[in-house]
């Protein structure tokens, strides 16, 4: 058999042992035991080192790392497998398996000796329990070459009598044991890895706290995207403040009953922990003033102004923020979805992770970045505007050649919706169909002369054409066609 070769990206991992092994929840414990007598298992010295290092996995966190760079350094192992659990053994609930798998790729990403290894995936089957011995005997089988070494914490070395045939175990993998706080520290681990708790790294992400020097940014990120830990503690508190049609669309989106709506025109006391104000670009700073004598002073408030930074607040003595849906809110009578929306956020950390929380609860997704102002209000605008500025000429084109307004309406919006998928999954410039695309400067010619009636219609047209062209060249357009096209925009309509 070959030596084991760090999988792909897409591998999917499971864990090897824990299945008995997890007590608490802090740092590796539930990817660590005891040790057996140091004298057993003597002759695998000979060969190569695998160490087995496994666990729930949920999330990955630092500590997890530095076990396996020890198992490497000071252990003298030549190959890590990180085996994540395929199932919790005392039933409790983890993220799904593909999640953990994904999360460990990203995590032991920067050590090449590490391979996130499925077995325990390959090995599970419906309604039977997986155990530690069970892997183990998969894993000798498949690397003969190797001398195993199972990876368990000191917190453990009483709990020996709880795993399934452990002699065995020891007899496959003598246990390579790791130094924990308050445990006698083991002859080769003479130090305690970090006390680092799961549990308190979910609670962290379920409510959109800091995890740095915990969590690698790549896994906090995994796990936020996907939502995995949203779920968990309770929901923050917050006030939305405003009348309009954002203010709205914002409560009426919330999954969670910790959101409620008040008016902007009379401050009083909130008991909140988060106070967003949905309100317009010129009343910022005003509605700021009126409402912090009634706010405990801990209390972000962010607003939703794109145009504008956090200062727009004023010189509050609270955490500030902004929070900008990138969301087209038209109607207060029919909000849209959020779900899978973007929400641009900045401003100071407490601020922007309680923000990050409210807009996870509502399905959409968080992006922080420093962007907010002119510039950036400026490329919201010109899609979100602009595509519904074209719409309307478009419709009203489409019912003069004898469609009705709603026949209209929805053959555009229906469209348009295509080309949103196609801009998300598809990508720009790669998005752009159309004769300009193709070059097809005789198609032009006969849109131009079709509209040469309508001059508010045909100004929309040859407005939006040299942008169209722009791109096309970015596509890699022949020159040739793209002179001609040119040449067809600029001749008189006929």
């Amino acid at each position: 058999m070959s030596t084991p070769k760090k999988p792909s990206s897409e591998s999917q991992g499971s864990e090897s042992q824990g299945s008995e092994s997890q007590g608490s929840e802090s740092q590796g414990s539930e990817s660590q035991g005891s040790e057996a007598t140091s004298g057993r298992g003597s002759s695998s010295h000979a060969r190569p080192i695998l160490a087995v290092l496994g666990g729930s996995f949920d999330p990955p966190h630092v500590a997890h790392v530095l076990v396996a760079a020890w198992a490497r350094a000071s252990a003298g192992a030549a190959h890590v497998h990180v085996v994540p659990a395929y199932a919790h053994p005392f039933g409790k609930r983890s993220a799904p398996f593909p999640d953990r798998v994904a999360m460990c790729e990203l995590a032991f990403a920067g050590l090449d000796f590490v391979t996130v290894d499925p077995i325990e995936a390959e090995l599970a089957r419906d309604g039977e329990r997986l155990y530690t011995v069970d892997v183990l005997r998969a894993l000798a089988a498949r690397h003969p070459q190797l001398a195993l070494r199972l990876v368990i914490g000191a917190d453990i070395l009483a709990e020996v009598h709880r795993w399934r045939r452990w002699d065995e175990i020891e007899r496959l993998a003598r246990p390579l044991v790791v130094g924990r706080g308050g445990y006698p520290l083991p002859p080769e681990c003479p130090f305690a890895m970090p006390a680092i708790s799961s549990t308190e790294i979910r609670a962290r992400l379920a409510r959109g706290a800091s995890t740095d020097a915990l969590l690698s940014p790549a896994v906090r990120a995994h796990a936020l995207f996907r939502h995995l830990y949203a779920g968990m503690g309770p929901s923050p508190r917050v006030v939305v403040v405003g009348s309009g049609r954002v203010a709205r669309g914002l409560v009426e989106g919330t999954r969670s009953a910790e959101v409620r709506r008040v008016s902007s025109r009379v401050p009083h006391d909130l008991d909140a922990d988060l106070v967003v104000l949905a309100v317009s670009d010129a009343s910022v700073a005003e509605v700021a003033r009126s409402f912090d004598p009634h706010v405990p002073t801990h209390v972000p408030f962010v607003h939703c102004a794109g145009a504008l930074g956090p200062e727009a607040l004023g010189a509050l003595s609270r955490p500030r923020g902004v929070m900008h849906p990138l969301v087209s809110f038209a109607r207060v009578d029919h909000p849209p979805s959020l779900d899978d929306t973007v929400f641009l956020i900045d401003g100071d950390e407490a601020a922007c992770d309680l923000a990050e929380r409210f807009a996870r609860e509502r399905g959409a997704r968080p992006l922080r970045r420093a962007l907010h102002g002119g510039a950036y209000h400026a490329a919201a605008a010109l899609v979100a505007n602009g595509a519904a500025g074209l719409a309307t000429v478009g419709v009203a084109l489409l019912v003069r050649l004898g469609l009705t307004p709603d026949e209209a309406t929805h053959a555009l919006g229906t469209l348009l919706r295509t080309v949103a998928d196609n801009v998300v999954h598809v990508g720009v410039p790669d998005a752009l169909t159309g004769p300009i695309r193709r070059g097809d400067a005789d198609t032009v010619a006969r849109h131009r002369a079709a509209l040469a009636d309508d001059a508010d219609v045909l100004a929309a047209y040859d407005a939006i054409a040299p942008v169209v062209l722009q791109t096309a060249r970015r596509l890699g357009l022949p020159e040739e066609h793209a002179r001609a096209i040119e040449a067809a925009l600029i001749a008189p309509a006929r």
